[in-house]
């Protein structure tokens, strides 16, 4: 567990053969995938008393060198959401996010919930003047920052600070990436705003 609404996952190639699953085939709509994702929430109930079958889960895969992987699963309790689904999110091979890392300047947002930033993902999910964006986890602070890249326009920077201010981000300063690096882990890189935007 890493905290009491959030748990990490390691599974070994073995693991997922025996739950047969696979990184790239993940999907929460099917069947198999769910019956195998419970039945790991069941086990890791039973080893730590993480609980999440009366919430609402927010989960991200990654795959392992070894081919195995690694799993976080985030409870949202205060969700208001219909939708009794468990999110997920799986790799996508396709992105609708230009990458012109030169024309890109980042800036770095902190959100003290995942509801704020997905509903701020969404928000931004169909705009054209998102290039880049990452999201972090802070496991001390319960933070999450949302690092986004935009083009060096006046007006499509304006819009982004007005939207941030409504779901409660605040602006981090230059040392941000340092703290970032060191404390923090990278749940979704370069396409974060495509891949939560869908999720509200």
């Amino acid at each position: 567990m890493i905290n009491d609404n959030k748990l990490k996952v390691t599974l070994s190639i073995e693991d997922m053969k025996a739950l047969d699953i696979d990184c790239e085939t993940l999907d929460y709509d099917n069947t198999e995938t769910r019956r195998a994702f419970w039945s790991i929430l069941d086990e890791a109930k039973h080893r730590t008393g993480f609980d999440a079958a009366a919430d609402k889960v927010f989960v991200q895969v990654y795959p392992s060198q070894d081919g195995g992987c690694e799993m976080y699963v985030t409870k949202l309790s205060s969700y208001s959401g219909d939708d009794k689904r468990t999110i997920t999110i799986k790799n996508r091979n396709k992105s609708r996010v230009k990458r012109d890392k030169s024309q890109c300047q980042p800036k770095v947002f902190r959100f003290d919930g995942i509801q704020s930033l997905i509903g701020l993902c969404s928000r931004l999910y169909t705009s054209k003047t998102i290039y880049i964006s990452s999201v972090y986890a802070s496991a001390d602070t319960n933070s999450y920052f949302l690092e986004i890249s935009l083009p060096d326009d006046v007006q499509a920077n304006s819009e982004l600070d007005a939207y941030i201010g409504e779901y409660g981000g605040k602006k981090c300063g230059n040392s941000i990436n340092l703290y970032l690096n060191e404390y923090c882990s990278c749940l979704r890189k370069n396409d974060a705003v495509e891949t939560l935007g869908v999720l509200n």
